[in-house]
Formats: C-alpha cells, structure tokens, sequence
C-alpha cells in the first residue's frame, strides 16, 4: 500500500493533542502487510530486522524486530518471548542497529557494522535451515549505513572528505557491498532450487554536501516564527541533545512528569507561524481545527500552500547563488486512500546533495560539509543520503526456477513486490493494494506465467494484539532515531 492508505510518512509522527513528536509503533500502521495476510492464511512467515515491526506481535511464525526497537537482544521482545534465548545463544552479540554511544569514531563505527552484519547473516541461515517456512524476509540495514557515513571518503572531490580518509577508508563502501554479496551467496546456497528469491532496496544513494534546516528556511520565508525560547538556545531539541550527550535522558524521562517535557518549546511560536516541519523535507500548514494551536483558516489553506511553494522554490543557497529546491508536491499528487487526512500537506524535495533536517542545531538555514566543521560530538555524519530524486529509484533482483533469466524490467514501483510475491505463490490478490503483478520477470514457459492474477474481494482488518511499549523504550527509540539522523 501507499502510505496514504497504511498512514505511515514518517519514523515518527505527531502527536494527537500538540506538536511533540512519538515514534510510529507496529501498531500504528492501517491496513495489512504482506506477513499479516499471509498470516490470515496460516502461511508460516520468518522476519528477521524489518523495519516498525516492534513491538513484535503474534503471527504465523517468527519476528525478530528491526528499528524502532531497543539495543541489544536481551531488550527486545520477539515472537515468540521465548525465541529471544535461541537468538541470544545463535548470535550473543545480535545488535538491531548501530547506537550513538559510538561517537564519531570511524574505525568503531566500521567494526560495529561488520559485526552487525555477521551476527544477522549468522541469525538467518540459523533460521532458513528451519523448513517450516513459507515466506521469510531479512532487512540487511547495515549497506544503508555505511553509505552515510563513509561516503566523503568514496569521492574525490565530496567537500567534506580528506586526502587521509580516502586513502584510509576509500574502499569500506566497496567492500562492505562485497562481504553482504557474499552473504546473500551463502543464503542462496541453502535456499536454492525451493524457492524465489527477490532482492530490493526502497532507494539509491549519493553524496551528501550540506544539510537544510527545513524549520530555518520556512522561517526565512516567514512562515515560520521562532519561539523567544529559541533565540535563547533553550529548545526541546537542543535539551534533547545535550540530556543524550551526558547521559541523563533515561533519568529526565523517568523524574520528569510528561507535562513538564511537552510544555517545553520545540522553537516555533505557533500561534503566529503558518506552517512548520517535523520529518525531512515534510511540511505541515498550521491549520485551524486540525492543528492544536493553528493559525490557518480552513478557506486561506490552498493560498497558503500555494505562497508557500512559490517562496520555496526561489529560495537561493548564498554560496552559489543556485535554488536549493528541485520538487515539491502537494500531498495529494503522491498519496491516496484513507489515512490520506493524515499525510503531511505538501513535500519538499531538495537538489542533489542536500539532505533535509527539521532543524539545523548550528542555527544554519544550510549547514555545508566542510572537513574543518564536521562536529565530532555527532553519533554519525551522514556524508552520504537519498533524500533527492536522483536517488529515489532502488533496486531489484529476482533468482528461481520461474524468473527470466537476463531480463530488465523498467517503470517499476515498490508497491509492485507484494502482489508480484503473492501471484508466485499462487495466492489472491487482495484488490485494496496498490501495485501490479511484474509479468515480465517471468520465462514465459512457467507456470506463473500461464497463470493469470487472481484477485480476493476479501479486505481484512487488521487486530494486533501486541503489547505498547514503555515511556522509557520510547525515548530510546527517540535517541536510536536521534543518533541515525532521523530526528534533528
């Protein structure tokens, strides 16, 4: 589905009655995934670190959460409980996600990758030799990581690299794609011959040159207007960062009643700001009856968002005097369905190199990598990002006994996967889905190819029975976000 049909935009969304910011659970998302259907048709399913599946809940099989989910195995709940001790005694040293506890440490950062992608690869051949399963799904994140923070030292000419770092860490990207190569040797190994295998990423990658404080340019363009709090330096993001640094967020959420925490600024001045920014190049218009202290009458929204594009799209970097937006979209050119009302009003997708951030902690409106200005105190520097269009097409692979061997397919779309997975396995196709069947990836001799889709009018509901997690676990999924660049 699209998000606006599963609502999910976002790691994180806002919450119901302010403009604090919570993390997107499992148990947010609207409509099914494939696991939760395939579940509905006691079809056995094997999860290994996908993405917003924490808290775990039940399905036909195993899930072992991906992020938002705390650190280390003993932490994380799986399902079955009970399989978090054969995890722990296949991969003592399993981690979900790299941690900010690191520093800017490049050689730490690199090791812990490594072993990230050992302990996960070591996880699902463990469970692949397990032939109960009929559909099993690992996310590897690792090459996604590796990519921001090492990507000034790919390119010779990135702003922020070194003549020192290439030659020390010119090849790690390279590398790393190589041993996750070699990985996916050993998995086919094991499941050749029984199954189809689909490789996929959801995008590219490039080089990273300067970060946009989406909050600072809206108020540059005066959409925006900042808090007094802000202009002292006392902002919620700022004392988030600084709690985190020293070590004292555990005890700020556990002594410090929420009601103290929300009501501290998060630097706007609502009441007199038109719009304002939570997620990447995300914009929400501060509109009247939706927003809790909106400023926007419902009849001047369509002016605003129109003011706000034009402005926008003039908006000049001073270094070379070039716009720094490429596209914008209004939400309702790239969602549909349902959870549309709750989609952000209007996308902003910045040139080449340019990755958004709510905000810029040095006050920039653009904040240019420089290797002199590359602040240490970071967890990671993300040199590398997707965030543009050249970046947005991913990949995608597909091995077994029915795939045309050779073939490129063009014109494709995320939402292709799931319907293209279910006709393979000779199941219906729900018709509230987005996507197609990819014919063409089939040899016309085989047996899915013969076969035309076939579509269930059933539209299941989904009813998760997962616990919610703990005030404590949600501010350590803040920070986990935090380190990775998500919140900021």
């Amino acid at each position: 589905m699209n998000p606006g049909r599963h609502g999910v935009y976002s790691f994180y969304k806002p919450e119901s009655d302010g403009y604090d910011i919570r993390p997107f659970s499992s148990e947010d998302i609207r409509g099914l995934a494939i696991w939760d259907y395939l579940t509905s048709l006691r079809i056995r399913c094997f999860l290994v670190n996908v993405p917003l599946t924490y808290p775990p809940y039940p399905i036909d099989g195993i899930m072992i959460p991906g992020i938002p989910a705390p650190l280390l195995t003993e932490e994380v709940r799986c399902f079955p409980e009970s399989f978090a001790q054969e995890l722990h005694a296949v991969a003592p040293n399993y981690t979900v996600e790299i941690t900010g506890n690191l520093g800017y440490d490049e050689d730490r950062i690199l090791s812990t990758l490594h072993k990230i992608l050992d302990e996960r690869t070591k996880v699902v051949l463990h469970l692949l030799k397990d032939k109960t399963w009929q559909f099993f799904m690992v996310v590897f994140t690792c090459s996604d990581r590796v990519e921001h923070v090492f990507w000034r030292h790919l390119e010779p000419d990135h702003p922020a690299g070194t003549a020192l770092g290439r030659r020390k860490y010119g090849q790690v990207i390279d590398e790393f794609f190589q041993k996750l190569d070699r990985n996916l040797g050993k998995i086919l190994e094991i499941v050749e011959g029984d199954a189809t295998t689909i490789v996929v990423s959801d995008h590219g990658h490039g080089p990273q040159i300067a970060e946009v404080g989406v909050n600072q340019l809206l108020a540059e363009v005066g959409a925006v207007k900042h808090a007094r709090s802000y202009k002292m330096g006392l902002t919620k993001s700022n004392l988030y960062d600084n709690l985190s640094k020293r070590g004292l967020l555990k005890l700020a959420t556990k002594f410090v009643p929420k009601k103290v925490r929300s009501a501290i600024s998060t630097g706007i001045d609502y009441q007199h700001s038109t719009a304002y920014c939570y997620s990447f190049g995300a914009i929400n218009v501060n509109l009247k009856g939706r927003e809790p202290q909106g400023s926007v009458a419902k009849v001047d929204y369509w002016k605003v968002v129109e003011e706000l594009v034009k402005s926008l799209l003039v908006y000049v970097d001073p270094f070379d005097g070039k716009p720094i937006v490429e596209k914008i979209y209004r939400r309702e050119e790239i969602y549909w369905g349902e959870a549309l009302d709750s989609a952000p009003d209007i996308l902003v997708i910045f040139r080449d190199g340019y990755g958004p951030r709510s905000w810029n902690p040095n006050g920039k409106v653009i904040s240019r990598f420089r290797p002199e200005e590359i602040d240490v105190s970071k967890a990671l520097i993300e040199s590398g990002g997707h965030h543009w269009l050249s970046t947005l097409d991913g990949i995608f692979f597909a091995k077994g006994d029915s795939i045309k061997r050779g073939a490129k397919i063009d014109g494709t779309s995320i939402t292709d996967i799931t319907p293209t997975i279910l006709h393979l396995m000779s199941l219906a196709i729900p018709r509230n889905i987005d996507g197609k069947v990819l014919t063409q990836i089939f040899r016309t001799d085989s047996e899915p190819a013969k076969r035309g889709a076939q579509y269930s009018e059933t539209i299941l509901s989904k009813d998760l029975t997962g616990i919610p997690w703990s005030a404590e676990e949600e501010e350590a999924v803040k920070k986990r976000l935090s380190d990775l660049g998500y919140i900021g």
